[in-house]
């Protein structure tokens, strides 16, 4: 598409002006649809009329791919990237004219399997790794990286009417920005962690019609930030009146403690209570 700046769209008020963009996508499924791939990419500019000193580009490419090599076990795999510049050209007269070239670049791989040996409890067991890096290519003025790892067991009983599920998450920062500090650029590095431990148990009674659940959540921080903690517990319940007519209610308790800083501890409780209707 090519949308100029003098353009003005009477039916659709959010349609961007000056703007070129070509876009591409699409979607195969392989070897007997055990073998999914989703890929395309993104280009866009302004200045269509050239009636600026500058250009603003960007791009974003991405790619996705998800293997089945039975009904048990799954495999997938995803690659994101974007940029975007500004097209101006930096004054070394003047720090504050500085161009803009950010660049991300996100990577995800995951895999699961549904352990069925398990007598009267089904488990599929899932593990989760990503990377995702975020920096300013031009000025150099920031880095941030970030890893993060988790792993689940969602089971399902065959002789009681509940699902279970336990997650634990891993988070690793690793940032650096460039300060100015009275006149002088200083570069500060931090390094963080987070962690976070789930449980849940969601119940299936008379028929559908009633399904209670209750969770707990830990998470935990550290590093070259304050030492931070935080406990979740939520207790609700959602029931079907009559046919697509429903009532849900839950309360959730979160207490916060904050080694570096006591005064900020609190705790709050809150409760909800919802009547829909479908139609």
């Amino acid at each position: 598409t090519n949308i100029g700046s003098s353009f003005n769209s009477l039916s659709t008020n959010y349609l961007q002006k000056d703007a070129m963009v070509i876009s591409f996508s699409d979607n195969l499924m392989l070897m007997n649809n055990r073998l999914a791939l989703n890929f395309g990419f993104n280009l866009s500019s302004d200045n269509v009329d050239d009636t600026k000193d500058n250009t603003s580009t960007s791009s974003a490419i991405f790619t996705q791919a998800m293997y089945k090599p039975n009904d048990q076990m799954y495999f997938n795999l995803n690659l994101n990237t974007s940029g975007s510049e500004d097209g101006f050209i930096p004054d070394d007269d003047d720090p504050s004219n500085t161009s803009v070239d950010i660049r991300s670049t996100i990577i995800s791989f995951g895999t699961g399997y549904l352990v069925k040996q398990i007598t009267n409890a089904p488990t599929r067991f899932s593990f989760n790794f990503s990377n995702s890096l975020n920096k300013d290519d031009a000025s150099e003025t920031f880095e941030y990286n970030r890893n993060n790892i988790s792993l689940s067991a969602k089971t399902m009983f065959d002789n009681l009417p509940i699902t279970t599920l336990v997650s634990y998450t891993l988070t690793l920062n690793d940032n650096s920005n460039l300060v100015n500090e009275l006149g002088d650029l200083t570069l500060i590095e931090e390094t963080s962690n987070y962690n976070s431990i789930f449980m849940r148990g969601e119940f299936d009674l008379l028929e559908s019609r009633l399904k209670p659940y209750v969770d707990f959540r830990y998470n935990m921080f550290k590093g070259d930030i304050e030492s931070q903690a935080a406990q979740m517990f939520n207790i609700g319940s959602s029931y079907e009146i009559a046919s697509n007519s429903y009532i849900t209610a839950d309360a959730g308790l979160k207490m916060y403690q904050n080694t570096d800083e006591p005064t900020a501890d609190y705790s709050r409780l809150n409760f909800k209570m919802k009547i829909s209707q479908k139609f």
